[in-house]
């Protein structure tokens, strides 16, 4: 998910820079390559969002059994 998000970034990074020096020469080609950045610098946005979603969801299991652990914890030291 992180390489395709870092390619989506570069290749948007390529476009953008393609069309701000395509200006002079060639403006349809220029508009183009503007709308070619937008298009892939929103992949490369939901790519990185998508992969924090799934991160997040990687260290749930785990924050899930330390609080199961801590309820436990808690209830069976006041039950003395």
């Amino acid at each position: 998910m992180f390489g395709a998000t870092v390619t989506f970034t570069v290749l948007a990074i390529c476009t953008a820079v393609a069309g701000f020096f395509t200006w002079e020469r060639n403006k349809g080609l220029s508009f183009l390559l503007g709308g070619a950045t937008i298009v892939l610098s929103s992949i490369a946005l939901i790519l990185a969002f998508v992969g924090a979603v799934v991160g997040f969801f990687k260290f749930l299991p785990i924050l899930l059994l330390l609080v199961g652990c801590y309820i436990l914890y808690r209830r069976l030291g006041s039950a003395r």
